[in-house]
């Protein structure tokens, strides 16, 4: 794996949101750049381009597993309270 991408894994989401923010404005330096014939190695558009894919991937992967997370907890707590309700109406019964 990219050195580049594993820093980038270990980042929370704050973190990735700042980084991203900062290479949109890199990548928009750039394209000033290039269109005024200032920029040299056109190949910085291309790696500026994919570091943002990169960041947007890993945004949206640690997304997805919070909202996963998040999906568990809640079935998991109505499982909790469909247990307890059940138990407390076996009680409630009353045999003659």
């Amino acid at each position: 794996m990219n050195k580049e991408l594993v820093d980038l894994r270990k980042k929370n989401l704050e973190q990735l949101n700042a980084e991203l923010l900062s290479a949109r404005e890199s990548q928009f330096g750039l394209r000033i750049k290039h269109k005024t014939g200032q920029l040299n190695e056109t190949s910085e558009l291309r790696k500026i381009r994919k570091k943002i894919a990169m960041i947007k991937t890993i945004i949206n992967e640690k997304e997805d597993i919070e909202f996963a997370i998040q999906i568990k907890k809640e079935i998991l707590k109505q499982y909790r309270l469909s247990k307890i309700e059940n138990s407390i109406k076996k009680k409630d019964k009353i045999y003659y």
